[in-house]
Parts: C-alpha cells; sequence; structure tokens
C-alpha cells in the first residue's frame, strides 16, 4: 500500500522571508504573543529586537514558513520556547 507524501514545508529566503515577518509583525501589532504566567507577554518590539517563531518547529516538519504557523516574540519569550525542549529532552533521557 502506498502513503501519499507529506507535503513539503514553504521555505522563504531573502527578501520574501523578510516581506513575511514583516507581516507577522504587523498582525501581532509588533507585540510578543508569548505567554507569561498564563497570560500574553504583550511586550513591544521593533525590527530590531523582535523574533518571528515557527509554532511548529521546521525541524519537526511543520507547514514551514506560512502566516498560520509564525507569531511574533520578544527575545526572552523566544528563548524560553527554545530552552523547554531541551530540558524535556534531558529529563526523559536522564
Amino acid at each position: 500500500m502506498m502513503f501519499p507524501k507529506a507535503p513539503k514545508p514553504v521555505r522563504l529566503k531573502g527578501v520574501a522571508l523578510q516581506r513575511l515577518r514583516l507581516a507577522v509583525f504587523e498582525r501581532d501589532g509588533y507585540r510578543c504573543a508569548g505567554a507569561v504566567n498564563g497570560e500574553r507577554c504583550n511586550k513591544p518590539v521593533t525590527w530590531a529586537n523582535g523574533h518571528m517563531h515557527h509554532v511548529i518547529s521546521k525541524g519537526k516538519l511543520g507547514p514551514g514558513d506560512v502566516m498560520s504557523n509564525l507569531i511574533t516574540l520578544c527575545w526572552s519569550c523566544h528563548a524560553k520556547e527554545h530552552v523547554r525542549p531541551l530540558f524535556r529532552w534531558i529529563r526523559e533521557t536522564a
């Protein structure tokens, strides 16, 4: 039995990726969409200090660089998003 191939994730580069980042920031009102203690962080972000985060990571074969898979995060919330899986992995493998 043949299984259908999963669609390839969208991967943008250069100007197209920068335009998408701008669209994500504008959609989120240049505010962090991360959560702190169960509430939205809502810190203001700029082009210089804001991060575009993939909700489903590219490494887990998420849909990639599409609006529905991206949110705006401040530096500290983005760092927490990437540290949390590391701690989970350490706990599970110890």
